[in-house]
């Protein structure tokens, strides 16, 4: 995504790009869907470092017994978003007439 802004108190230029990555996940309690998360789209060396922390949750949950164990299905759906921002601008120092 691009733009360019308010040209009355000068010139500037904005750029935003943004990348989704979506994963999902089910099983018979919490801790089993945490430790089962998978990549709708794999990326496999993204998916490592991103699923390494739910794996490691669900391992923690199901060791410590704090899970519940009485779920008949539990399902879970993880979205990750990440976002640049650059803006550049230049005053050039002419008035706002309004």
């Amino acid at each position: 995504m691009a733009g360019i802004g308010d040209v009355r108190d000068g010139i500037t230029v904005q750029g935003l790009a943004l990348a989704s990555k979506q994963y999902a996940s089910e099983g018979g309690s919490i801790g089993e869907v945490l430790s089962n998360v998978k990549a709708v789209v794999p990326a496999p060396v993204l998916d490592e470092l991103i699923l390494a922390l739910p794996r490691l949750m669900g391992d923690v949950i199901e060791l410590t017994g704090m899970d519940d164990e009485h779920c008949v299905k539990v399902e879970g759906v993880v979205s990750i978003y990440v976002g640049v921002g650059v803006t550049a601008g230049v005053f050039l120092g002419w008035g706002d007439t309004t």
